[in-house]
């Protein structure tokens, strides 16, 4: 993309897009996981490392070893065969509940990911290395009350749903 200032008859080169870090985390009521931040795209393979690596690997050990409930949206990556059987073969133990492809409302780690961005931006990162241990930082700092009030939200949540007949709601 070239952008043009009024008084320069050059255009200036801009960056069309920027570097950006993707982060997986997991909540609980007891806790979060650690995050697993990457810069490349992912998709079904990539996914099932993650998996492999942040749930299986500890997945007995995960929260202290208390009950959790596996949770992730409708994305192709989640869904796709690949993922699907190797949880199925892999993962036995975690409990899992299927839930509607798009629904945020039903999701409290969005509302965590907007609390950590806005916590994020507000320090006003300059390097994509500064970006990365902001986010972690950030990350660690996340108080323990705030993933409980989080998780406690889930009836209200499902309730506000049923009541709007699956339409969007204010979580």
């Amino acid at each position: 993309m070239w952008t043009e200032r009024a008084d320069q008859v050059d255009p200036l080169p801009t960056v069309k897009h920027p570097p950006k870090l993707h982060v997986w985390a997991g909540i609980s009521y007891f806790g979060k996981t650690e995050l697993y931040v990457f810069t490349g795209n992912m998709d079904a393979e990539f996914y099932k490392g993650i998996l492999k690596e942040r749930l299986v690997a500890d997945g007995t050990r995960i929260f202290g070893g208390r009950r959790w409930l596996f949770q992730q949206d409708g994305d192709p990556k989640h869904t796709s065969r690949l993922v699907q059987g190797w949880l199925e073969r892999h993962a036995r133990f975690i409990p899992k509940k299927d839930w509607p492809a798009n629904s945020p409302d039903l999701n409290p780690i969005e509302n965590l990911w907007a609390y950590l961005q806005d916590r994020v931006y507000a320090r006003k990162p300059r390097t994509l290395g500064g970006l990365q241990r902001i986010i972690e930082e950030e990350w660690e700092a996340i108080p323990l009350e705030k993933l409980r009030r989080l998780v406690d939200s889930m009836p209200r949540r499902l309730a506000a749903v049923q009541h709007n007949q699956g339409g969007s709601t204010s979580y």
